[in-house]
């Protein structure tokens, strides 16, 4: 017991002693923290005039809050905090507020335990489990392939509904509802493997299903909230992407508008009955990407695949008309990411650093300032991540994000990567490493992204 104590006391002052060392490892520097600027491609006078904010961490208990404005004479500023407790940062979660699944939207599921198929959670596919286990023996484990189509003649699609407010009921009558209105056929060779094992008695042990040869069909719903007012996009694909037949959707295919009102629904339960098509989309023409709604909430904006490349299309939302369709980049695949939306422009972009930078003009109009539409030889500009951070001047455009550096056995993921393009393309690529971040790789500690939006650039105005 003596020793036990021993062992306790050593590791409580160990951690005393790491905690107290990693603050005196940057104590020295928190007031003089300088930033290293290496260019890796092009001319760093483009970058000049650049503000550029980051905030990083040194395991939740060391804290830098850091301004580095570029120019001939660069700037450096930082704010130094330490906290005795860690702290951990508060993000903002994002729900869907509509969403669609299917037993057959995921590429496999497994249950076990005492399984009875009459039991309401396995009625999505319940028809293809029993033709199985009518199949398998007491004692055995059996699968079959079979052919969705010669069971389903449509997907049996749940409808999930969140951050309704005003005492409006989702419920069964719900489910219903949008299952009788989103009525998406099977597709033609859909093949999943069926599953079933029985226990000696005869009871069922367990069941899988999974698509065959990644089968699976996507049911993604881009949705934005405006106003009252609802707007979703159910993008309805298999795997590969191709669009699956939606012209037995009751009202049609486009973007959705339901409303949010309470007292728009008999009885205050959700239907489908309120639903309305604002914007119709021909999916033999233009393949829907995504939807997202501008800044302000007045415009919808759009983004479809028409004909080899990208298209933006800008609804009001007050009147449903299109106020605007802008062609954007090429299509190369299935590589079209989002859309960056910042106060004075929109970045839509793809997987592989190609991106479009529309600002807003005065009348409320987007105009297509410049397309970056192919890969540039620096390869470091091949991913744009969620998170990062633009600025347009009108001529040039700044992006920012954190790198990493591979040193001594880590990575030190404090270092900025800064790129600034114009309608020409890449002028310059630079990374910005500062001393703390040297001297914590030196000292075994890491450092990291601390909080919601960790990185901001901006051009000084």
């Amino acid at each position: 017991m003596r020793k036990s104590y021993i062992v306790i006391a050593l590791l409580l002052i160990a951690g005393i002693i790491s905690i107290c060392f990693a603050h005196e490892l940057v104590n020295s520097e928190k007031d003089t923290v300088e930033v290293d600027e290496t260019t890796l491609y092009g001319d760093k006078q483009a970058a000049y005039g650049l503000e550029i904010l980051t905030s990083t961490s040194l395991d939740r208990h060391l804290f830098w809050n850091t301004r580095h404005v570029t120019g001939e004479a660069p700037l450096t500023e930082t704010e130094y905090e330490f906290s005795q407790s860690p702290r951990s940062p508060v993000y903002q979660l994002h729900y869907n507020p509509v969403e669609f699944t299917s037993i057959f939207s995921y590429a496999g599921s497994s249950t076990s335990g005492n399984i009875d198929l009459d039991d309401t959670g396995y009625a999505s596919a319940s028809a293809l489990y029993k033709a199985v286990a009518d199949n398998t023996a007491p004692g055995e484990a059996r699968t079959e392939k079979l052919n969705v189509s010669d069971f389903y003649e449509f997907y049996p699609i749940e409808a999930h509904m969140y951050e309704f407010e005003g005492n409006l009921a989702v419920n069964e009558t719900t489910q219903k509802s949008f299952a009788e209105y989103f009525r998406v056929p099977v597709y033609k060779g859909h093949a999943v493997d069926v599953t079933i094992e029985k226990h000696a008695a005869g009871n069922i042990t367990r069941l899988d299903i999974s698509s065959v040869n990644g089968g699976e069909i996507r049911l993604e719903t881009p949705c934005v909230t405006v106003g009252d007012s609802r707007y979703f996009l159910p993008m309805f694909t298999t795997a590969s992407g191709t669009q699956l037949d939606t012209s037995y959707i009751k009202g049609g295919y486009g973007i959705y508008r339901l409303p949010l009102d309470a007292d728009a629904y008999p009885d205050r339960v959700l239907t489908a009955d309120m639903l309305e098509v604002i914007y119709p989309i021909d999916t033999s023409a233009a393949k829907p990407i995504t939807l997202k709604a501008s800044p302000d909430g007045d415009k919808l904006l759009l983004v479809t695949a028409d004909d080899g490349r990208y298209a933006l299309t800008v609804i009001d939302t007050a009147t449903s008309a299109v106020l605007q369709k802008l062609p954007l980049m090429s299509v190369t695949g299935d590589d079209f990411r989002d859309i960056a939306i910042f106060g004075s422009f929109i970045m839509p972009y793809t997987n592989n650093g190609r991106f479009a930078v529309l600002p807003l003009g005065p009348s409320g109009e987007y105009t297509v300032s410049f397309v970056i539409d192919s890969d540039h030889d620096d390869e470091q500009i091949a991913t744009l991540y969620d998170a990062f951070s633009a600025d347009f001047d009108g001529e040039k455009l700044a992006v920012a994000s954190y790198g990493s550096i591979w040193e001594t056995g880590r990575y030190d993921t404090c270092t900025v990567m800064l790129y600034v393009f114009d309608k020409t393309g890449l002028l310059y690529h630079g990374r910005y490493r500062t001393g703390l971040g040297r001297a914590i790789m030196n000292g075994s500690l890491n450092c990291s992204p601390y909080g919601g939006a960790p990185i901001s650039v901006s051009w000084r105005r």
